[in-house]
C-alpha cells in the first residue's frame, strides 16, 4: 500500500509541475520536454527495480516461482 500511495503521489506532483511550468513559460517546447522527463522517469524505475530483483535472485539460488 505504501508503494502505490508513493507512486500516486508522483504521478500527481509531476501533473502539478507540468501545470505550473506550463502557467509560466506557455513554452511547446518546455511542456514536450517535462512530458518526455515524466514517462522516462517510470521506466527508469521500473529497469533499476528489475536489475535489483535479478540481482537478489542470483544471489539466492533458489528457483524464482515469478
Amino acid at each position: 500500500m505504501r508503494r502505490f500511495s508513493i507512486n500516486a503521489l508522483t504521478i500527481v506532483g509531476m501533473l502539478l509541475a507540468l501545470i505550473g511550468a506550463d502557467n509560466r513559460a506557455h513554452s511547446f517546447a518546455l511542456n514536450a520536454l517535462l512530458i518526455g522527463f515524466f514517462v522516462l522517469a517510470p521506466f527508469a524505475r521500473i529497469l533499476l527495480s528489475q536489475d535489483k530483483h535479478e540481482r537478489i535472485c542470483a544471489a539466492c539460488g533458489l528457483t524464482c516461482k515469478a
